[in-house]
């Protein structure tokens, strides 16, 4: 009883040790400043995924689409800060699950357009997105609870560093949107030279370029806070001397502004369920599957990325608890899908502020929004808060486009190069999957090089056994895995050989299979035997095979390259025994010729 008391005011004492350290004024203001600035990333990016997932048809319930999002940002931010293994993660609503999970609202509009009331469009298509979201959960969930979080975390570096360049090249994108407010594409490429928007970004990469090298250079957790902080006086300073207006600076889009109208947050409640369309949510079952794909392979992406930014090791197991029960919350509150913010992690640690109480900091910016609306961010020059994002990205693209040249070979950073631009090109999924089959690619040319024959016979007494072998008995002993890639080189082995005794007028009547070290083989594996065995029973050659697992000798008797009632063809649990066989048949034909390779 003494000791059980004893461990329950030590766990007190440690966690009001904890919460006093968080409220230092050192630790708080740093604190206060990273959960500011990425809760308003949070809201800002949060609008924008509304405004794709809400759009054409369903553009009319943009305003809930915003409270979707808002919403999402509340619970995902505060659940993971508070049981993320690592203290400082921002999670929230991540661009990849959105791009799917638009394309699921978008066919289920045009699935029920002019059939259904658009009220119901609505309610299916919310209903759509929180299944979605709690199926998600679930999964990550699952996984985490029964520790099989390394078993799905086996992930190339150069699809990390796709991933992590990738994700650089697009906040760099969406950073010169924030500080124009007008959509980065090619076509809008003159736009951005128009004299009434090219002094915003211009304005926004020069602070940007500022905050890359002060932080750089000073490593306190202050220095971003107050960098920003003095931008944020010189924009006010600048609007105070050229005598221009609030309503006028937010005009010429120098400062935040949202036009968003109507009641954010309308969660799903059981007296409208009666209007959501269950069929056309299943016939949609393969968008849903793609969000939950992908919200798992972000999450060990984002992972990996966080771990190698932080240097330290990140619990996945208890990552994938905190951030799918966070998805479940989420879903049953209507919510949309989210996942750990990399670039939002990555600022909280840039600015020294790897702690829970950012993450619950930043998220209260969302419960505000929420309750008073956006105006709230209305207060922000673009410029300042594009440059953030453009810093960031800036940042990650150094890390992984310039510096990892020095540190990798040339053929995994062409995959990571090219995934990065697929996947600002075409999306993220798309570049993923690229880095994906360029590094096995790359692993399956690199394994081919690999000889699949010994050069040296195991042990003392093998040896002495070859060097006694008779001259038409042959020894291979395989190992490895053999393949499509190096399968042939059998079939070609055995035909060199076959023509080399036949120049050598050597005869050769016994070629002995050692299977051993032989790891597996493929289908292609499997015909290149068959064929070797038909090319024996031609040059009237005994194929002998030792130490075959049961599996393998079941894999070469479904494929017709083990057939013991063949007379050209034997198998032997043992090697001594194969040989053994082979020196007592050569023996009777009176053929004592010695060879081994």
């Amino acid at each position: 009883m003494t000791d059980q008391v004893t461990a329950e005011e030590t766990h007190q004492s440690n966690f009001f040790t904890r919460l006093s350290e968080q409220v230092q004024p050192q630790n708080l203001l740093s604190s206060l400043s990273a959960g500011l600035i990425t809760g308003i990333i949070a809201v800002i990016r949060g609008i924008s995924y509304a405004a794709i997932i809400f759009s054409g048809s369903l553009s009319q319930y943009l305003s809930i689409g915003v409270g979707m999002a808002t919403f999402s940002n509340i619970t995902m931010g505060i659940i993971v800060a508070l049981l993320a293994p690592f203290p400082g993660i921002i999670a929230t609503p991540l661009a990849a699950p959105t791009a799917v999970l638009a394309t699921l609202a978008s066919a289920i509009a045009m699935q029920m357009n002019g059939a259904f009331p658009p009220q119901d469009i609505l309610l299916t298509v919310v209903a759509a997105i929180a299944i979605s979201t709690m199926l998600s959960g679930l999964l990550l969930l699952l996984l985490g609870w029964f520790k099989l979080g390394n078993k799905i975390q086996l992930i190339p570096h150069p699809v990390i560093g796709g991933f992590m360049g990738g994700t650089g090249l697009i906040l760099v994108e969406g950073s010169l949107q924030v500080m124009t407010n007008v959509e980065f594409s090619l076509s809008q490429l003159p736009a951005y030279l128009q004299p009434e928007i090219l002094p915003n970004w211009i304005t926004g990469v020069i602070c940007a370029v500022i905050l890359l090298i002060v932080s750089d250079r000073y490593k306190h957790s202050l220095v971003i806070p107050t960098t920003l902080s003095i931008f944020i006086g010189i924009f006010y300073l600048g609007f105070f001397v050229t005598d221009t207006s609030f309503t006028a600076a937010q005009t010429q889009d120098w400062l935040l502004s949202f036009s968003i109208d109507g009641k954010l947050w309308q969660p799903l409640i059981p007296t409208g369920l009666d209007g959501i369309q269950w069929l056309v949510i299943l016939q949609n079952w393969d968008k849903i599957a793609s969000v939950i794909f992908i919200c798992l392979l972000e999450l060990v992406l984002t992972k990996n990325g966080i771990e190698l930014f932080v240097r330290q090791d990140i619990d996945i197991n208890r990552t994938l608890e905190s951030v799918g029960l966070a998805n479940l919350i989420t879903g049953m509150g209507s919510g949309m899908a989210g996942n750990q913010a990399l670039p939002s992690t990555i600022l909280v640690s840039k600015m020294g502020a790897s702690r829970r109480l950012t993450g619950l900091i930043c998220a209260l910016v969302s419960v505000a929004v929420l309750l008073v609306g956006t105006s709230l961010l209305s207060f922000f020059p673009r410029p300042v808060i594009g440059a953030l994002s453009f810093y960031l990205g800036l940042s990650l693209l150094i890390q992984w486009v310039y510096k990892t040249w020095f540190q990798i070979d040339f053929s995994e950073y062409l995959i990571i190069i090219f995934s990065i631009l697929v996947i600002f090109a075409v999306g993220f999924l798309e570049g993923i999957i690229l880095g994906f089959l360029g590094q096995l690619i790359l692993f399956l040319y690199h394994y081919a090089q690999l000889d699949i024959f010994k050069e040296n016979f195991d042990g003392v007494e093998l040896q002495q056994q070859c060097q006694e072998l008779a001259s038409p008995i042959q020894l291979w002993q395989l190992q490895g895995y053999i393949f499509f890639a190096t399968a042939n080189r059998l079939v070609e082995k055995f035909r060199q050989l076959v023509n080399t005794r036949k120049q050598q007028q050597q005869p050769l009547n016994y070629l002995v299979i050692d299977c051993h070290q032989l790891q597996g083989l493929d289908a292609s594996g499997v015909f290149s035997f068959a064929k070797i065995l038909r090319l024996a029973y031609q040059h009237q050659i005994t194929i002998v095979y030792a130490n075959l697992s049961p599996w393998l000798e079941n894999k070469l008797k479904r494929g017709e390259a083990l057939d013991v009632e063949n007379p050209y063809c034997q198998s032997f649990s043992d090697l001594s025994q194969g040989l053994q066989w082979c020196q007592i048949n050569t023996s009777s034909s009176s053929k004592s010729d010695e060879y081994c390779e």
